[in-house]
């Protein structure tokens, strides 16, 4: 499966080999592909920028926020970094 489909991770995999019927975790798929010298799939690209995202959902945007949040948590004070969007669509 993996020489045949190269972009497939080991979870795509596992998912795979369980619609066939088979149980097996992911770190089984990988040690049986170290074992044959396959190397794992890369991992997909983040190409998307916020200036092409934004650019891309302008005709449906009807506004949009970005903010910060500070939560307290057992870790401490962690910042969160939120983007709120509100779309419309007129065609529904």
């Amino acid at each position: 499966m993996a020489r045949e489909n190269s972009g497939w991770g080991y979870d795509r995999i596992v998912g795979a080999l369980a619609n066939l019927g088979h149980r097996i975790s992911d770190q089984t798929v990988g040690n049986v592909l170290k074992r044959h010298g396959i190397a794992p799939a890369p991992r997909p690209r983040q190409e998307t920028t916020w200036k092409n995202f934004i650019s891309v959902h302008m005709a449906v945007m009807l506004g949009i926020d970005f903010f910060t949040v500070e939560v307290l948590s057992w870790r401490g004070l962690a910042t969160y970094y939120v983007l709120f969007s509100c779309s419309w669509n007129p065609v529904a």
